[in-house]
């Protein structure tokens, strides 16, 4: 019988801290980190100071802990999502500087669309997104559109928007009303290669001005016009 791979509890446990902590925005101690992962305090003091040591974790003055910029770093220097990224960037900054609008670029990560680009638009009011945010389908359009293409799990309970489902298959962009910020518009179209393998999903955030005059067909058109740039690429 083929022996299974031996467990590193000290390997797991750093593991799982950085993943504690990735799901938090404020900065913990050493306290709060043992209570959050139900452990004791001297479980996750060594697993921490590693982290701390090897540049995954910032300790600061305070005593608290967070997570630094060295994980994001590792994670965009993967190479498929580094030739997506760099395949991306032109493109994206073509759209913003032609609509005006922003745009992002959101790839499948287990249950999630992990945001791996982001691009401001060059209006007046512009959006800006944390790059590494993830985004779940039941709560953001990027998440519901990979969700709805089969990239990622869809819950029992997940309803997805009406039509969806039908834009996704017609490889046509969707939009709705964010569920986030008045006054925006989501607008999504997932993004396949040439073979329509799933690569990922671009969101454009639609600022609506007073007037209410947005021209959402020319902004479906130029998505569409950046998602086939981008196919040509992989």
């Amino acid at each position: 019988m083929k022996k299974s791979v031996s467990h590193v509890p000290a390997l797991a446990r750093g593991l799982k801290i950085l993943e504690w902590m990735a799901g938090r925005e404020e900065p913990a101690t050493l306290t709060h980190i043992a209570q959050g992962m139900s452990l004791g305090v001297p479980e996750v003091q060594r697993p921490l100071a590693c982290l701390v040591e090897t540049g995954y974790l910032r300790h600061l003055s305070s005593g608290a802990y967070i997570l630094s910029g060295r994980l994001f770093a590792v994670a965009n220097h993967h190479p498929p999502q580094l030739r997506l990224r760099r395949a991306a960037e032109p493109a994206l900054l073509e759209f913003a500087r032609n609509t005006g609008q922003s745009i992002h670029l959101s790839i499948p990560d287990g249950d999630a669309a992990l945001m791996i680009l982001d691009i401001p638009g060059e209006g007046l009011v512009r959006l800006s997104l944390q790059p590494g945010a993830r985004f779940a389908p039941k709560d953001t359009l990027s998440g519901a559109i990979l969700a709805a293409g089969g990239a990622l799990p869809t819950p029992a309970d997940l309803r997805l928007p009406k039509g969806l489902r039908e834009a996704v298959r017609a490889k046509k962009p969707f939009h709705r009303q964010s569920q986030h910020v008045v006054g925006v518009v989501d607008l999504g179209l997932l993004l396949q290669d040439s073979d329509d393998r799933i690569l990922g999903v671009l969101t454009a955030s639609i600022v609506t001005p007073k007037s209410g005059a947005v021209n959402l067909p020319s902004l479906c058109n130029a998505l569409e016009r950046t998602a086939a740039r981008l196919r040509e690429t992989q």
